[in-house]
């Protein structure tokens, strides 16, 4: 009886430890001021990045300064169940706020994946009814010499559902923002190929697609380039859909301006 319970409880361990042995490790270098990058976030001393960690880490540091120091490339096995961008099946999260700049230093990011279903979202008990989907969400800081290679880009909108009834969505998507915001912000000698895909099922959502960027309020885009297929489908006709190679949307003012050259 002693010899068989040894035996399952050996069996138990055994199968703990090939299930862990499945989840892959990441080994991350805290530096001395905390961050994991080296440098200091500066224009003159900016935030090195290596590691596709590191890309994802800016989220934390928006208003800092940084430079891609190698070409990343993203794989599946980076999106799979288990992974460090799985994010519960929507891939890479965009990098929102961003204030600061970002050196693409002549590098490429290659395989960047989103697949996302938006309807909204409540959030400190204030509902949000816009989204903004790109490697970065929204700027009002700088993005230059960057290639993206091979996007994948897949944005379902839907409506927001409340009590009282329910709410329109509006989605913005670009390979490299999607959104840009400000007069000093600013998007130069970028290039974007892959594909980018909006679809919305109800009158109550309505979409702004570019290649670069989805929508802008103010900022600047120059040399620029785009070869990503782009689609915006919605089935009721009454939804609104804009798209563009560049730009999908630029909003427009007496007191706001968009340059694209």
């Amino acid at each position: 009886m002693k010899k068989f319970v040894f035996k399952k409880a050996f069996a138990a361990i055994l199968a703990v430890t090939m299930i862990v042995s499945m989840i892959p490790s990441f080994t991350i270098t805290t530096f001395a001021d905390g961050s994991l990058f080296e440098g200091s976030g500066t224009i003159e001393d900016p935030y090195l990045i290596y590691t596709k960690t590191q890309l994802s880490e800016i989220r934390n540091y928006p208003d800092s300064n940084f430079k891609l120091m190698t070409d990343l490339t993203f794989t599946s096995s980076d999106f799979s169940y288990y992974s460090e961008f799985y994010n519960s099946g929507s891939y890479w999260l965009p990098i929102a706020d961003f204030s600061g700049s970002f050196d693409g230093n002549g590098k490429y990011i290659d395989g960047l994946k989103i697949k996302a279903t938006y309807s909204g979202e409540l959030i400190n008990n204030s509902i949000y009814t816009s989204k903004e989907y790109g490697l970065f969400g929204t700027i009002s800081g700088s993005i230059s010499n960057l290639e993206l290679k091979n996007i994948n880009y897949e944005i379902n909108a839907s409506y927001y559902s409340t009590n009282n009834g329910e709410l329109s969505v509006i989605v913005y998507v670009g390979g490299i923002a999607g959104g840009i915001s400000g007069s000093s912000a600013l998007i130069e000698n970028c290039s974007v190929s892959g594909s980018i895909i909006l679809n919305g099922n109800t009158s109550l959502t309505s979409g702004y697609v570019g290649g670069i960027v989805g929508k802008t309020y103010d900022g600047k885009i120059s040399k620029c380039a785009n070869s990503a297929s782009i689609s915006a489908t919605f089935s009721n006709t009454t939804s609104t859909a804009y798209a563009g190679g560049i730009l999908g949307y630029a909003n427009g003012s007496f007191s706001s301006e968009t340059t694209i050259e």
